[in-house]
């Protein structure tokens, strides 16, 4: 989760760019009636670069839509052809995030 201690670590910065990015975190928290948020997209969107943060197990998988609503079946058929996210360290994430836009 990325947290009051982080926003207020991010505050600090004299960077316009990063006091843009403060006011947007604060407007949705206000929003959302808490002070913390989950980074779900962020830490996803850091596969494209790494896979420090997921792990993934090779699995193999049918897909399947059922009254709108779509599902991941586990099958027996041998070679994986899916990457199933298995883990995450948020936590490592979240302070690589905020360290980097620190820098």
């Amino acid at each position: 989760r990325l947290t009051q201690t982080h926003r207020a670590r991010l505050a600090e910065s004299d960077c316009p760019a990063l006091r843009g990015v403060v006011a947007m975190l604060d407007l949705f928290l206000r929003r959302k009636g808490r002070d913390s948020t989950p980074m779900y997209d962020p830490v996803t969107l850091s596969m494209a670069y790494t896979d420090e943060y997921i792990q993934t197990e090779g699995m193999c998988v049918a897909v399947r839509m059922k009254d709108g609503v779509l599902s991941l079946v586990p099958q027996h058929c041998g070679e994986p052809n899916m990457s199933i996210s298995v883990s995450v360290e948020p936590q490592r994430f979240v302070e690589m995030l905020v360290n980097r836009l620190l820098n």
